[in-house]
């Protein structure tokens, strides 16, 4: 636990310190870490984008492919778009932090 609090801590501060980050960023981030903890498989979670939506209080599903390639785009996280799959999408927290 105390191993995941430094790591949070150090994710937090990196987000905080890019200029690149807004709030949207930082709610799907909290929610994917949310899920993380959740499902607890390790550091790759499955879920659909709806559910991560809901879950981070973005309504738009553009929004939400926005700030979810971001988020890959700028190495917070792996994102594998599963589209039409029941399983929905997985998404591992990187370790660049």
């Amino acid at each position: 636990m105390e191993s995941e609090n430094v790591n949070l801590f150090a994710l937090i501060d990196k987000m905080q310190n890019d200029f690149r980050v807004g709030p949207l960023h930082i709610s799907l981030m909290m929610a994917i870490l949310r899920f993380m903890r959740e499902q607890q498989k390790g550091d790759v979670i499955t879920v659909k984008g709806q559910v991560l939506r809901e879950a981070s209080k973005i309504a738009s599903k553009s929004a939400y492919h926005k700030y979810i390639s971001e988020l890959h785009h700028y190495g917070y996280i792996r994102y594998e778009s599963q589209s039409g799959s029941r399983k929905g999408s997985r998404i591992c927290i990187t370790e660049a932090f």
